[in-house]
């Protein structure tokens, strides 16, 4: 890649966690593979590979994926209903749902 390297693009993603990353490369050496490894990476290929090491690998990075995105949706979750609770301990005002109100909210 011009200007970045694998390992420096990786760093770079590390925050997302619903990304997982699979290298392919032609010249991997154990250090290399370590780092990436450690970092994060699901998976390290070194050309030549067959064809379903790498569909394996993908199949594996789409459910870490899901898994990574429905961890993240149930704690949006539960920090709003949290949030949500507290505001109707604090106020005294019932707690109400959002969705119930449909379009009603929108101008």
């Amino acid at each position: 890649m011009p200007g970045l390297n694998g390992l420096e693009l990786q760093q770079q993603l590390a925050e997302r966690t619903d990304m997982p990353i699979i290298f392919i490369t032609g010249h991997g050496d154990v250090p290399m593979t370590v780092q990436a490894m450690k970092a994060g990476a699901i998976e390290f290929l070194t050309k030549p590979f067959k064809d379903d090491v790498l569909v394996d690998a993908i199949r594996g990075a789409i459910e870490r994926s899901r898994d990574a995105l429905r961890n993240e949706a149930e704690l949006r979750d539960r920090d709003a209903n949290r949030i949500a609770e507290h505001i109707e301990r604090t106020s005294g005002r019932p707690r109400r749902d959002p969705r119930a109100d449909g379009d009603r909210n929108r101008q």
